[in-house]
């Protein structure tokens, strides 16, 4: 089966074989030395990346950013220079902190691809941005290490949950793993209740919970992976059971495109939230 055009990901694995001239035997020492010589090794292609500027442009082109910038600009007209200087202060520093974030995350995003190019072509891998390999491996590693042997990216888990809960009292015990996809952060979830909570009723309040879709089918398949979460704004929940080691135990598998929600969506959230409580 031979089109000008295929559409790979409609083919049934036959119909790629044969669109491919192979066969599930895999081809002759011959024809690869043959195919090898003349269209060379196999290449992974991504796309190029945005430039410095465009990067540096994304951080401040956001609403957060532009109601800032508004502000600034009021409060310029109504002559309080303290408070311009103090808005166009964060609109800047938010900026370059946003621009050094993404710089580092194209960069290490970068090494996945060109580690996995090169293992799939039977080349050395380079590691320059982590400590070790990323390609096909998990690293328990993300940020520097604090002297009670955590990683700050685990301590900031424990802070930001107390901070958001308002709550110091809340215990969080967490591990933080970098794995190799390009996108997407997931979780698992192990959750104490002050009082029972049934797998059932977890499911559904948080079937009624505003930005999160309930995946949790108990079967092959039935829960979410970072794939189905990419691009979207949705937080996604499955695997709901209850803890068989603790009577009030409930565990989760929680997973979202970390570049939307907790970057941009946050931010375009937020902007609402200002514009319709105090600028409307």
């Amino acid at each position: 089966m031979k089109t000008e055009q295929q559409i790979w990901h409609a083919l049934s694995p036959q119909e790629a074989m044969n669109a491919l001239t192979s066969d599930p035997s895999g081809l002759a020492a011959d024809e690869a030395a043959r195919r090898l010589l003349e269209l060379g090794a196999n290449e992974l292609t991504r796309k190029g990346g945005d430039g410095l500027w465009q990067m540096l442009w994304r951080q401040l082109n956001n609403p957060i950013g532009w109601l800032l910038i508004v502000a600034g600009f009021v409060s310029l007209s109504l002559s309080k220079i303290p408070d311009a200087i103090v808005v166009f202060g964060a609109v800047v520093i938010n900026a370059i902190i946003g621009f050094i974030q993404e710089y580092r995350a194209g960069k290490a995003i970068d090494e996945l691809a060109d580690q996995t190019r090169a293992l799939f072509n039977h080349k050395d891998v380079e590691v320059e941005v982590y400590p070790k390999r990323i390609a096909f491996n998990v690293l328990p590693h993300i940020d520097v290490f604090m002297e009670n042997g955590y990683t700050k990216e685990e301590m900031k888990m424990v802070w930001e949950t107390r901070k958001i809960m308002e709550d110091d009292s809340i215990q969080v015990n967490p591990t933080a793993v970098r794995v190799p996809v390009f996108y997407g952060h997931s979780e698992a979830v192990h959750i104490e209740t002050r009082s029972k909570i049934t797998a059932d009723e977890a499911r559904a309040l948080l079937e009624k919970a505003p930005g999160v879709v309930v995946v949790d089918r108990r079967e092959p398949g039935g829960y979410p992976t970072p794939i189905e979460a990419a691009g979207n704004d949705a937080t996604y929940v499955g695997r709901i059971r209850e803890d068989i080691s603790h009577p009030l135990g409930l565990n989760l598998w929680v997973v979202s495109d970390n570049v939307r929600k907790g970057a941009a969506l946050n931010s375009v959230q937020i902007a609402e939230i200002l514009i319709a409580k105090y600028l409307s």
